[in-house]
């Protein structure tokens, strides 16, 4: 039965998928599609729209919505950033999530007592988490581990600077 509805989900998602290309019109070749970078920070604001739903608006949405450098996040908040890096695993409401693979819950979870150890899971990863250390900056390190640890049902109050990220980067040769 669940084999069934996903099927089905699938072929209908992707029927409107192909349903919306073949009414899409074809681009001109004179069309610019320049996407420019944000002047701020992405998510903090919402920036002036070229086509509401145009073709390019939709482009420049998804540029903004991850990351202008496919190596190196360009997010600076820890909102985004935990939207953008961690929110598809650990979920919305940091709850984690139980099925192809185990992702534990942020929200409520006493190992974040130690500034520590959320800086040594992002800067190295541990067991099926991606380490985030070559792709962050030690602000943006600093930044979602703060969110992580302000919001999502913790309150830890204890800020988590650049210069701790650093530290540890240094400590540990990365």
């Amino acid at each position: 039965m669940l084999k069934q509805i996903t099927a089905v989900l699938i072929a209908g998602t992707l029927g409107s998928t192909l349903a919306l290309a073949q009414d899409s019109p074809e681009p001109s070749p004179e069309q610019d599609y320049t996407i420019n970078e944000p002047s701020e920070d992405v998510g903090t604001s919402e920036a002036v729209l070229l086509q509401e739903n145009s073709e390019q608006d939709i482009t420049r949405q998804a540029v903004e919505r991850f990351s202008l450098n496919p190596k190196q996040f360009t997010q600076t908040e820890g909102q985004n950033l935990y939207q953008t890096t961690c929110q598809a695993c650990h979920m919305e409401d940091g709850k984690g999530a139980e099925g192809a693979g185990h992702y534990p819950p942020l929200a409520g979870n006493a190992k974040l007592v130690s500034k520590y150890y959320i800086l040594s899971v992002l800067l190295t990863g541990y067991h099926g988490m991606p380490r985030f250390g070559d792709q962050m900056d030690d602000d943006q390190i600093a930044a979602v581990s703060n969110y992580v640890r302000r919001n999502l049902g913790n309150a830890y109050t204890d800020t988590i600077t650049p210069a701790d990220v650093r530290k540890l980067r240094t400590d540990r040769g990365k």
